[in-house]
């Protein structure tokens, strides 16, 4: 009788992990943190991803010794071919016959210290690919095959190996070894991003404002006064229109040009109960710069403590060759990334005439002695969502100033003091504009580009005019 195998491939992770994802969130929060079994039954998995700045790969344990992985899974495209490569790191004393079946490799007199020993290596359906050895590595130390790695081709699960099979696929083996890199967006290759929403419609209902009480909070004088504000945190029509014309022009040019991709990051609260351990919704697989989505102050509760929200936004993505990137030896993500402002919200304005660039207090009246020093003696203005979303005005040209000394902020900076306050876009003025964060070409990943602010309309159109470039013949 034929040994029982259940071996996954990368690809076939990927997706039953978006499946897990759609229909229970609960256990995909476990297999991003502690590890789940609803994947592989009786085979604890965890999975590392690009949202959190590190390689995307799967790892297997057993259920009851999670802490010591068996095997680790990554992923890597390359001719239009997905692969898996399965590196074995059980040691010889963690070693248990039980692990074989969702291993490639099985080994019939099991595995010994420093000593070569049988091996049986299979296709990720189970059939045999064929016999070969495995060499047994020191005392605590994992052993290795008899070929240098292993990889498997997702399509119809071939393990492509040199050694004792006689290097039928060498070639293809070889060309996937030379391009494999740690850096390659592989959760791009298979449209895979953790933080996204798999449905445009749950992305519109994260534009639904919570219900707060909304209080602002001022400063007269000596006294710190909570003033109730009664309307929505943000006007829910004014924010969906702006998501759904950025939307519409990023599905006309993701039909035009099939290659460019979308994802959609939805908005929700920040702080408190709300905040993961992993602060995984903090997290952004497109920094640009920076590792995480920055929460901006959307109301207050009555004793002025801050309701901070992250905002929506949506991401058009491709991955451009290693002979364009900036790096040479890995692909590269480029993008262009689209924050939606909460429109309508009182948190936009400016109250008392001072800078956004000047420094802000933002917690309430809880510590009334720290709010008393920090709003009436030292002249920090209260937190608000426009000291939070600072860009550059639509047309105005960035030069790196922001990021540079525009976030060295002084206390009670009058409106038009500061050196780029009059190139800042003023929430003020006008709220019918989204805000952009520009990494679409390599130039782009050297350089630390500022957000601006810009018009839904016609936002993409830069990157038509370069793809239609780019697709006319060079004579």
């Amino acid at each position: 009788m034929s040994e029982l195998k259940k071996i996954p491939t990368f690809s076939w992770l990927v997706r039953k992990t978006e499946a897990l994802k759609r229909k229970d969130p609960a256990a995909y929060a476990d297999l991003r943190q502690t590890g789940t079994t609803n994947l592989i039954r009786g085979c604890l998995v965890r999975m590392w991803c690009k949202d959190a700045g590190h390689e995307f790969v799967y790892r297997l344990y057993a259920p009851k010794n999670p802490t010591n992985a068996y095997a680790s899974l990554t992923g890597h495209q390359q001719g239009g071919e997905f692969y898996t490569r399965y590196k074995l790191e059980f040691t010889t004393t963690q070693y248990r016959k039980r692990i074989q079946g969702w291993l490639p490799v099985s080994f019939p007199n099991g595995v010994k210290c420093e000593a070569t020993t049988p091996a049986i290596y299979f296709n990720a359906d189970g059939t045999q690919a064929y016999v070969g050895h495995w060499n047994g590595g020191r005392r605590q130390r994992g052993g290795s095959p008899d070929c240098d790695c292993l990889i498997v081709r997702d399509r119809d699960g071939r393990l492509l190996a040199d050694g004792d099979s006689g290097g039928a696929y060498s070639k293809e083996r070889l060309d996937v070894l030379q391009n494999m890199h740690p850096n390659n967006p592989v959760d791009l290759w298979h449209e895979f991003i953790p933080g996204a929403v798999l449905s445009k419609l749950d992305w519109y209902k994260s534009m639904v404002p919570p219900e707060l009480d909304n209080h602002d909070m001022l400063a007269e004088g000596r006294e710190i006064k909570v003033s109730k504000v009664d309307e929505p945190v943000w006007n829910e029509m004014r924010v969906k229109t702006l998501a759904a014309k950025v939307h519409s022009e990023a599905i006309r040019l993701t039909k035009a040009y099939p290659h460019i991709k979308i994802a959609m990051i939805p908005g929700g609260p920040f702080g408190g109960e709300n905040t993961s351990v992993w602060h995984d919704d903090r997290m952004s697989r497109f920094s640009g710069g920076g590792s995480v989505r920055n929460p901006v102050v959307v109301g207050r509760d009555a004793i002025g403590e801050p309701f901070m929200w992250l905002l929506p936004e949506l991401v058009l993505y491709w991955v451009a060759p290693r002979s364009e990137t900036s790096h040479k030896v890995h692909s590269e993500a480029q993008f262009i990334r689209v924050v939606v402002p909460p429109a309508g919200s009182r948190q936009l304005l400016r109250t008392d005439n001072l800078s956004s660039l000047s420094c802000t207090y933002r917690w309430g009246k809880k510590n009334t002695r720290a709010l008393e020093m920090n709003v009436l003696h030292r002249r920090h203005a209260i937190e608000r969502a426009h000291h939070q979303l600072l860009c550059y005005g639509a047309g105005n040209e960035t030069d790196g100033g922001l990021h540079q000394y525009g976030r060295h902020r002084q206390p009670g900076m009058t409106f038009g003091t500061h050196t780029l306050d009059s190139l800042l876009h003023n929430w003020d003025e006008s709220q019918a504009v989204v805000i952009v964060h520009e990494k679409s070409d390599s130039r782009a990943h050297r350089e630390n580009h500022d957000l601006q602010a810009a018009r839904p309309e016609g936002i993409f159109s830069h990157i038509e005019e370069r793809e239609l470039v780019d697709s006319l013949p060079l004579c």
